[in-house]
């Protein structure tokens, strides 16, 4: 919740943070899961911790910023292999800490060339350390790993997954979590919010949402095309749909008052 409030406030302002950290506060499916301690719990703390690090490259690109990316990222992995998009997040920053800075072009790739393989390198040390058994027996790490693949997948025949059959990729996730995981304002809000950043960042090019979206968008592909569709795969989603929501939110209130004040004038 207090990342969120976080991110939030770093990227767009005090109210969508502190909006947003409400909505995840109050959404069905962080209180349930969270609950349970699902391992999902846990990777959507990590995910989010990796985010706000992200922020930090996108606005300074300091050493402590790039290091802490790279140290959460390693634990999102050790926690879940399924963070592996996560990555893209901090190329992202990288990148837009380029555009948006006024420097000659070869100060800029120096800090990237050994920024991004810092990072990198800080998640290579951290998963070694947090996930050793990836390493010190690989065979039955990547084993277990296909195995859980199969099951996503569908090509391993499990009683408990069978009633996944037939359900619709993608929409099964949005209908569910907006009816049961969210509830439907919070739900709609939610995924409404992702649409309202998809247009944001094409039309406007602005920065908070060209450097969320790059986790989400490949996450929510991946997980929405398998044919089991668990309810918690979308839990390290919730923070950022939640924040996109609360920016989607306030956007629509600035342009009512705005049309209010043409009104009245």
């Amino acid at each position: 919740v207090l990342l969120v409030y976080f991110i939030g406030k770093r990227l767009y302002s005090r109210k969508v943070g502190l909006l947003g950290s409400v909505l995840v506060a109050f959404a069905v499916l962080h209180i349930q899961l969270s609950h349970f301690f699902t391992v999902d719990s846990l990777l959507a703390f990590f995910v989010t911790l990796t985010i706000y690090f992200c922020v930090g490259i996108m606005q300074k690109a300091d050493t402590g910023s790039i290091v802490l990316a790279g140290v959460a990222l390693g634990l999102s992995l050790a926690t879940k292999i399924s963070a592996a998009p996560l990555a893209l997040a901090i190329v992202t920053a990288f990148a837009l800490y380029c555009a948006t800075r006024k420097k000659d072009t070869q100060t800029l790739l120096k800090q990237v060339v050994t920024g991004l393989p810092l990072a990198f390198l800080a998640m290579g040390i951290t998963f070694v350390i947090t996930e050793p058994y990836a390493f010190l027996d690989y065979s039955q790490f990547i084993k277990d790993n296909l195995e859980q693949s199969g099951m996503v997948r569908g090509t391993a025949d499990w009683p408990f997954t069978r009633q996944y059959i037939n359900t619709t990729s993608y929409l099964y996730h949005v209908q569910q979590s907006t009816v049961w995981g969210l509830g439907l304002f919070l739900g709609l809000a939610a995924w409404g919010g992702l649409v309202y950043s998809v247009a944001v960042a094409f039309v406007r090019r602005r920065s908070p949402e060209i450097l969320l979206l790059p986790w989400i968008i490949p996450y929510f592909l991946i997980i929405g095309a398998f044919q089991v569709k668990y309810l918690r795969y979308l839990l390290p989603m919730t923070p950022v749909l939640c924040l996109m929501a609360s920016a989607m939110l306030f956007s629509f209130q600035d342009w009512l008052k705005g049309k209010w004040r043409l009104l009245a004038g």
